[in-house]
């Protein structure tokens, strides 16, 4: 070739990547990949193909109309008939008609191109590279050897449609000319080629080939890698930790939701019903710590009395309310007096105080009387030593003291 122009070669590169562009997507549609030929069944088998053609010429093709002008580019349609050899091998024979256009407008004239090729299927799939010699016709008879490569795509049992590229060489002249062909190819009956279908054991849609759970249940619902989701979380249940996850339940990438909102997971939680906001260990269990409670009761009585005065029931409802939270809890009543007077009735008088506050603890707050314990210590246990009005005052008394340990959980 003497001189390839510009526009000749950006056509020649626009033409055939627009052409491979389109077969790429088709390649990537799911339906492709279901319609692979078994190269087996291809031996043998003939077929015959209507073509389309773009040709681009070199510039140093001269016609005569009536001044000597370049052929520019040309158009044609033709037929071919081939057959498969082997599976990686076909021959075929080829003729087309040629409409061609001329630079500066002049009159166009018609050619012809006809031959016998070689077809080569590296992979005895779909893609083949092509080579022969083939008689060029253009206003000169020339012998031309060609090569290129093409794509068959076969989308029915007796159909395909292939597009290939070729570069044609004719060494007695030096010139190089490129085409585009778009074909529709036909396989005879006698042997056609089978499509294999891709095996599907479950018959679930997905094929073997790429299924990780190819024995899933009949009409089980399947994600894209052919497995059941039965909680239809997204994950599969082949690694959903938590295939029965509630309906539209936020999981993570092992299937498995947090119903707590403790942030562990439903799987590894084994409280899963944690009050909102407690802290939690690794377990998703509630952290505790040990704390002290205690209440403490005073009565103050009046001089040689043992009655209960009502200002202190609200206090000593306090204590029931307490006891009946912790129940494990116990009282002891402990009965006090002043120095006042004789010892043996100072005790007398102080059993009978405390037995006045465990009556209206039991009786009016219904307190188990097993828990509770009265006890009178006379003058004994004096709070306020001395002689004087006030101390003797703070003496007469009831006291209790209730203590229990309980564990609280962290907040």
């Amino acid at each position: 070739m003497k001189n390839l122009t510009w526009k000749t070669f950006t056509t020649f590169l626009w033409s055939s990547i627009t052409v491979l562009c389109g077969f790429s997507l088709l390649l990537s549609s799911p339906a492709s990949l279901a319609e692979t030929p078994d190269a087996k069944v291809l031996v043998g088998n003939a077929y015959f193909g209507v073509d389309s053609l773009y040709l681009t010429t070199d510039n140093d093709r001269k016609v005569d109309n009536p001044t000597t002008t370049s052929i520019d580019h040309g158009y044609g349609a033709g037929l071919h008939f081939g057959y498969r050899v082997n599976p990686t091998f076909e021959v075929r024979g080829f003729w087309s008609n040629l409409s061609l256009e001329v630079e500066n407008n002049g009159k166009s004239p018609d050619g012809r191109m006809f031959g016998i090729d070689g077809l080569i299927f590296p992979d005895a799939k779909n893609v083949y590279f092509v080579t022969g010699i083939n008689m060029m016709d253009l206003q000169a008879r020339d012998v031309a050897v060609n090569l290129g490569a093409g794509y068959r795509h076969y989308f029915q049992d007796n159909f395909a449609l292939q597009a290939e590229t070729k570069a044609y060489f004719t060494p007695e002249e030096n010139h190089t000319d490129f085409s585009l062909g778009l074909s529709l190819v036909y396989f005879f009956d006698t042997n056609k080629p089978k499509i294999s279908k891709p095996v599907d054991s479950d018959r679930d849609g997905i094929p073997d080939s790429r299924d990780l759970c190819p024995a899933s249940p009949p009409g089980a619902r399947v994600d894209n890698a052919g497995c059941p989701d039965s909680d239809n979380d997204g994950i599969s249940d082949n690694i959903d930790l938590c295939p029965n996850s509630p309906a539209n339940s936020k999981v993570n990438n092992k299937g498995c939701g947090d119903n707590d909102g403790d942030g562990v997971a439903n799987n590894l939680d084994n409280c899963p019903t944690t009050p909102r906001g407690e802290k939690v260990n690794s377990k998703g269990c509630p952290l505790y710590q040990d704390e002290t409670v205690t209440i403490e009761l005073l009565v103050q009585f009046d001089n040689n009395k043992s009655e209960v005065k009502t200002r202190y029931l609200s206090e000593i409802e306090k204590v029931a309310r307490f006891m009946k939270q912790y129940p494990e809890t116990q009282v002891e009543l402990a009965g006090h007096t002043s120095a006042l007077g004789d010892e043996k009735y100072n005790q007398r008088l102080s059993e009978k105080r405390a037995r006045a506050v465990a009556k209206i603890l039991t009786g009016e707050f219904n307190i188990n009387p097993n828990r509770v314990s009265a006890k009178g210590y006379g003058e004994s246990r004096l709070k306020t030593p001395g002689n004087s009005r006030e101390a003797h005052a703070a003496n007469r008394r009831m006291e209790a003291v209730i203590t229990t340990e309980v564990k609280r959980s962290r907040k």
